[in-house]
């Protein structure tokens, strides 16, 4: 996942008071959320919008106001998040579990991923209409195995 390097402070000019670590980030082939990044980023974005509060308030700016609190608790009901967490206790998981329900969400209901509580007078239904009514599709997918199985020297190819 990373990779480190430490140095010592006598290789920069000027020389700093202490030591200095170089840390190279490797991206992992396959995410650990299996959502389309958009959909990732803008449910990461509400939520965190409201990081001190208890999550559906920025769960439910992810809908129009008619149907935000049915949909939000609908949303946290099926991956089964306590609706009274705030953002900041949450782990990869219930982001992921997330990040796949509001997906399907977005799926059945055109028009609602470019929905922006900002903009209320673009509606819903407006919306479904646009090219960019329904999230983009995940690039990575997910890689299935062979029915006729596979080989050990090739399993690595379909594990993360």
């Amino acid at each position: 996942l990373f990779q480190s390097t430490h140095l010592i402070g006598a290789c920069f000019v000027p020389r700093p008071e202490v030591d200095v670590g170089v840390v190279r980030f490797v991206p992992r082939i396959q995410p650990l959320i299996n959502s389309p990044f958009e959909v990732v980023e803008k449910l990461c974005r509400h939520i965190f919008h409201y990081r001190q509060k208890h999550m559906i308030k920025g769960l439910m700016t992810l809908y129009p106001k008619e149907i935000a609190e049915e949909m939000a608790h609908q949303l946290l009901k099926d991956c089964r998040v306590n609706p009274k967490a705030s953002s900041i206790q949450l782990g990869v998981e219930e982001f992921a579990d997330l990040a796949t329900g509001y997906e399907k969400q977005c799926r059945e209901m055109p028009g609602l991923f470019p929905y922006d509580y900002i903009k209320p007078k673009r509606t819903v239904a407006m919306l479904a209409k646009t090219s960019g009514a329904l999230p983009p599709v995940n690039p990575f997918g997910v890689q299935k195995l062979p029915q006729e199985g596979v080989r050990l020297s090739e399993a690595d190819k379909f594990l993360n």
